[in-house]
């Protein structure tokens, strides 16, 4: 079955449906009869109040909260997390950005000297080729 004779299946049947139930009117009492019903199994209000109902004869004791929070502490004091990788990070990104300081005023230094000396030597051997021409 292609797309259009599904679509035209799907509209006979719709049309179907539609004379057959063509002469019915709504009417309120069933949407009232719907309404009460629902508000019989679900009361409006508190969604949680059938929960609450039901468990409110459950009683928890001071043992069992004993046992839960002892087993709770004993977990967590057993495996302590191991650190993560950040915590090295932070702990030396002062030192590593004070040895970047150090080594760019370095060679910041190092190249001022070195230019100089560099154009010194560029000046006497352009000197010496006007003097041998």
């Amino acid at each position: 079955m292609d797309r259009d004779d599904h679509e035209n299946a799907t509209e006979r049947s719709l049309a179907r449906l539609g004379a057959a139930t063509g002469e019915l009117t709504p009417d309120d009492r069933l949407t009232d009869a719907v309404m009460a019903r629902v508000a019989e199994v679900q009361p409006a209000g508190d969604p949680l109040a059938r929960i609450a109902q039901a468990t409110h004869s459950l009683d928890v004791g001071d043992a069992f909260t004993r046992a839960v929070m002892a087993r709770v502490a004993s977990s967590h004091a057993a495996q302590p997390a191991p650190p993560a990788w950040l915590d090295g990070v932070v702990r030396s990104g002062p030192v590593a950005i004070g040895l970047a300081v150090v080594a760019a005023a370095a060679s910041f230094f190092l190249f001022t000297t070195n230019q100089s000396d560099l154009d010194v030597t560029v000046a006497s051997a352009v000197q010496t080729v006007e003097v041998d021409e």
